[in-house]
């Protein structure tokens, strides 16, 4: 009998002495997240290498921006002209023939001086940043003190969404940017000079974040 009691024991003390399973305990504490220390160096690789930008005809897919836009739209790659830290800068134009200065006036007294977009003008610009760290509160409170809008409800997109109003004339318009976890690129968008509806702002950003992928960060 002394000898089963110092058996039992050995067991006991052998099985409180093995290692737990990978599950570990339902008391465990949280892991606890590396400590960054001052002067550590943290790598960061972006979604495309810095100098690097990727032709429009890669990014975008101009039938499926048309069939988003209910517009038919033809794509030109405008990186180079615009903005050389851009991974990409496309400018999407209303397809069609422009109507004839003739036409035009006719138009522009008819439609009380606003002629709107005709083919041929540009409906939107989507201006792609791949290559950079997109620190969501960063961006936020640098959208506040410049006085740009926080976007809520429809015209929230990907992590964060600013509003900047420009005035043009007697009008305004609008441009969105987006800071997008899934290609973890900022995306600016910005209306034709005739696209003075918001709406028109906000569907082309939509129309963007639903096309491009990672898979479109090709060069």
């Amino acid at each position: 009998m002394r000898k089963l009691a110092i058996g039992a024991a050995l067991a006991l003390a052998a099985l409180a002495a093995c290692p737990k399973d990978d599950l570990g305990s339902v008391n465990d504490p949280p892991p606890v997240p590396p400590k960054i220390e001052p002067g550590m160096v943290l790598t960061f690789k972006p979604a495309v290498p810095l100098g690097q930008t990727v032709p429009c005809a890669n990014l975008v897919d101009a039938v499926k921006l048309s069939a988003s836009l209910g517009q038919t739209v033809v794509v030109e790659d405008k990186t180079a002209q615009v903005d050389k830290q851009a991974t990409a800068i496309c400018q999407l134009k209303l397809a069609g023939t422009p109507p004839s200065e003739a036409a035009q006036k006719r138009m522009y007294a008819k439609r009380a001086q606003i002629l709107g977009i005709l083919p041929g003008d540009e409906y939107c610009q989507i201006g792609a940043y791949c290559s950079f760290v997109n620190d969501p509160k960063e961006a936020k409170e640098r959208c506040q003190n410049e006085g740009q809008e926080i976007a809520s409800g429809e015209e929230a997109f990907g992590d964060l969404t600013c509003i900047r109003t420009v005035q043009a004339g007697a009008v305004d318009r609008f441009v969105f940017t987006v800071l997008d976890p899934e290609t973890r690129c900022r995306f600016v968008v910005q209306p034709g000079p005739g696209a003075t509806d918001r709406n028109i702002s906000r569907a082309c950003t939509k129309a963007a974040l639903d096309t491009i992928g990672p898979e479109h960060l090709k060069w």
